[in-house]
């Protein structure tokens, strides 16, 4: 299947949450609201900023999620996001 964003929205499949450590206690990252990191998949003919490939950080709830039987993208995974929801870029 092949995902091909409208306007200046990009599509991006989220990378795993880490835990974090406070203190003694670790505390896996379902239990708060971090920001998320993801890489674009995919980007609409309007997006200036950013490029296929490019690692971004988004909000925790930002975005629409996708979870479409037999696609392989699920909602909690795969979001389409507009490019000004996005936090930022950054490089591994």
């Amino acid at each position: 299947m092949v995902v091909k964003p409208f306007g200046s929205r990009v599509f991006v499949e989220l990378l795993p949450v880490a835990e974090r450590k406070v203190g003694m206690i670790h505390l896996p990252d379902n239990h708060s609201e971090p920001s998320r990191v993801g890489v674009i998949l995919a980007c609409g003919p309007d997006v200036k900023r950013v490029k296929v490939g490019d690692r971004v950080m988004i909000s925790y709830y930002s975005g629409t999620g996708v979870d479409y039987l037999g696609s392989g993208y699920h909602y909690d995974t795969h979001r389409f996001i507009e490019e000004s929801e996005l936090l930022g870029s950054y490089e591994a």
